[in-house]
């Protein structure tokens, strides 16, 4: 009889990101609770890079994406010599997604580029027969270069939305929502309730309003530069949550570090080539064909149990 190997998760701030990865983990690893000497431990996060470098354990590995610290490595040459130096002296795995994080630290020997993933069960699909709509959704943080997306969506003389809206009446409602939940699930806590009602990240909208607009609307644009501080990544948990509700996706690289995905429209990075190439693209295509076809690649692509599984492949055979 196998006894399936220990693997410690070290997380910080992402706890919200690896909740639905978390499964796939727990299917070929024994999780323990706490790290031990002969348990592999897998840092979740660029937060917990030196910590997860300091605990205990037979091997390790990180999942770094962007966010989450304060200096960028994208920006910051001395931050970057600083992480390359501790992932090449406690780490066995680096995970990166295409994107910022593969252009800085995809050449160490043990980077593995692999897909991140999204939470594909929330996205219910609409199948769409004409774009009439645009939508760009995005966190209201600095590193968000979105008013390139607005100005993209204007140019097209599209109706269009930018979600949430950059208001600040808007945002302290949605504050209050997500205080009033970390309230409920400490009262769940105390009654010992085996459940807990989702939070997501501060500053963070409700996940099932950003699911409205997706489906409300018909195309999803993101346009950005990488001037700092933006670091919008090769492709962003948005765009891929929209390509599976079935919207057209119009993206611009927004690094050059090259798209893989088919369904996606790549468009330049300038609003007036951006608008001009979104409507060109519109009129050749077949909307219902792409919509669907969309949404299968996201789905092949970003599921967690396709895009984690690769991570779990990889820390197996340390």
């Amino acid at each position: 009889m196998t006894t399936e190997p220990p693997l410690h998760l070290h997380v910080g701030g992402a706890t919200h990101f690896l909740t639905w990865e978390r499964p796939v983990y727990a299917s070929r690893f024994r999780l323990v609770a706490a790290p031990q000497p002969d348990a592999h431990l897998h840092a979740f996060g660029p937060d917990v890079l030196e910590s997860g470098a300091a605990l205990p354990a037979s091997s390790r590995s990180i999942y770094l994406f962007p966010g989450f610290v304060p200096r960028s490595p994208f920006f910051d040459d001395e931050v970057r010599r600083h992480w390359e130096d501790v992932l090449r002296s406690a780490y066995d795995l680096v995970f990166v997604n295409p994107g910022p994080m593969a252009a800085l630290f995809g050449h160490l020997p043990q980077a593995r580029v692999v897909p991140f993933s999204v939470d594909v069960g929330l996205v219910p699909f609409r199948e769409r027969t004409a774009v009439r709509s645009l939508l760009h959704a995005s966190a209201d943080y600095p590193q968000k270069d979105w008013p390139r997306s607005e100005a993209t969506m204007a140019a097209t003389g599209l109706p269009y939305e930018v979600f949430p809206p950059r208001d600040e009446t808007i945002k302290h409602h949605w504050s209050r929502s997500r205080l009033a939940r970390l309230r409920a699930n400490r009262v769940l806590r105390t009654l010992r309730v085996p459940w807990r009602l989702r939070t997501t990240p501060g500053r963070y909208v409700p996940h099932s309003a950003t699911i409205e607009r997706y489906l409300a609307h018909d195309g999803f644009v993101h346009v950005a530069a990488p001037v700092a501080p933006a670091l919008d990544g090769l492709y962003t948990a948005t765009l891929i949550e929209a390509g599976l509700s079935g919207a057209i996706t119009f993206w611009h690289d927004t690094h050059g570090l090259g798209g893989f995905l088919e369904t996606v429209v790549e468009v330049p990075g300038e609003p007036g080539p951006a608008a001009t190439a979104v409507l060109q693209a519109i009129e050749d295509m077949d909307v219902a064909e792409r919509s669907r076809a969309t949404r299968d690649e996201m789905l092949r692509t970003f599921a967690p149990e396709h895009a984690v599984t690769r991570r779990t492949a990889a820390i197996a055979q340390l």
